[in-house]
């Protein structure tokens, strides 16, 4: 995405923190080392890379602790604060614990 004009409103400053669905410590208490291991589809041939004693370190971290970005982007570029220019595919995260 590209800010606009119009962003300058919000300081140019559109998704951060927009995508959480719930809590850090929500997350950690909902969510189960298992059941973020399967949404990281592990053990599987397009796995997610994880050291698996660190699933429970970046559980806060897992998928189920966000919106879909794909809404949010619609957000984003219906209310005129950014477009689209690329879609990526993330390669790596780095988390530090």
């Amino acid at each position: 995405m590209v800010g606009m004009p119009s962003g300058e409103r919000n300081y140019h400053s559109i998704c951060h923190g927009a995508g959480r669905v719930r809590s850090r410590n929500a997350t950690k208490q909902l969510v189960t080392v298992d059941e973020f291991a399967a949404s990281l589809r592990v053990g599987q041939a397009d796995e997610v890379v994880v050291n698996h004693r660190a699933l429970e370190a970046i559980i806060d971290e897992s998928p189920q602790a966000y919106k879909d970005v794909d809404q949010i982007i619609e957000s984003v570029a219906g209310a005129g604060l950014a477009a689209v220019v690329a879609k990526c595919r993330p390669l790596a995260t780095i988390k530090g614990v």
